[in-house]
């Protein structure tokens, strides 16, 4: 799975006044430390809070970290195939380039057919 774009449709629906402020201040969009004890509750428009555990908690802030200083975030699914252009997105390359890495076997790979899928692991 991977977030693209999230930031434009925020900044859109905040321009309408759909929400509090823009993506950027996770503060106001309803994501707070409760009392200081590791726990993230996320706050539903109907109101209702949803409490994370603190391993979970801690992706979500790494999270919203990356998009509020500008990077690109990725999620991936642990174990998916990826096609040699989503590998070379990921990695920040050309698709050419990955293919030299995976002719020479820097990066493993499996063929499908004719066509080759990437491991997100080794990525």
């Amino acid at each position: 799975m991977a977030i693209a774009g999230e930031e434009d449709r925020d900044e859109q629906r905040y321009r309408r006044g759909g929400l509090g402020a823009p993506s950027s201040d996770a503060g106001r969009d309803g994501l707070r430390r409760a009392g200081g004890n590791d726990v993230l509750a996320i706050h539903r428009e109907d109101g209702e809070s949803v409490r994370l555990a603190p391993a979970i908690a801690d992706l979500v802030i790494d999270l919203l970290g990356g998009v509020a200083s500008g990077q690109t975030v990725t999620l991936v699914p642990a174990g998916a195939m990826l096609t040699t252009q989503q590998a070379a997105d990921i990695l920040g390359v050309s698709r050419p380039h990955l293919s030299k890495l995976l002719k020479t076997g820097k990066i493993p790979f499996v063929s499908v057919g004719s066509h080759r899928r990437v491991s997100c692991t080794p990525i």
